[in-house]
């Protein structure tokens, strides 16, 4: 009857000691939460692989992460709490988006692409603004999966 009360208590005690243990590496205190910058960074670079370290400019609302990719720039925004709000990616002519491009050309081929940039937000479809000009006018465009809207249209002189 010892060696049953015994061995029981020993179990028991196996068992508290087993998972105070695995507590202690799980417990929150012992992992702190990042800071909202942190978060944002993480997240930054998470996104973009090739950038390490992006500038950081604090805001009002939150903060905003700039870095260049090649010949792109990327601005990406955060609230207070280190959450992504949107990315916006600058692309210079020499890098549009090919599929972009050619359904541009199909409403407005006598126009000269001068830029463009590609805006994702979460839950949303990925909009691409692109600004063009021929010698009568500057024209603004939105592209969101294959539809085009003029957004502003200026004419020369």
């Amino acid at each position: 009857m010892k060696k049953q009360i015994l061995s029981t208590v020993l179990g028991l005690l196996m068992t508290t000691l087993v998972t105070t243990t695995y507590a202690l590496g799980t417990n929150p205190a012992s992992n702190p939460k990042l800071t909202a910058k942190e978060k944002a960074v993480k997240n930054f670079t998470s996104q973009f692989e090739t950038i390490s370290d992006p500038a950081v400019i604090l805001e009002k609302e939150g903060m905003i992460l700039q870095s260049k990719v090649e010949d792109q720039s990327i601005n990406s925004a955060y609230d207070r709490k280190g959450n992504w709000t949107y990315t916006i990616k600058l692309y210079p002519t020499e890098s549009l988006a090919g599929n972009i491009v050619k359904i541009v050309n199909d409403h407005y081929s006598n126009y000269f692409i001068t830029k463009m940039e590609k805006v994702d937000q979460p839950g949303q479809a990925t909009v691409f603004v692109v600004h063009m000009q021929n010698d009568d006018s500057f024209k603004t465009l939105r592209v969101v999966n294959k539809d085009v809207e003029l957004v502003k249209d200026f004419k020369n002189g």
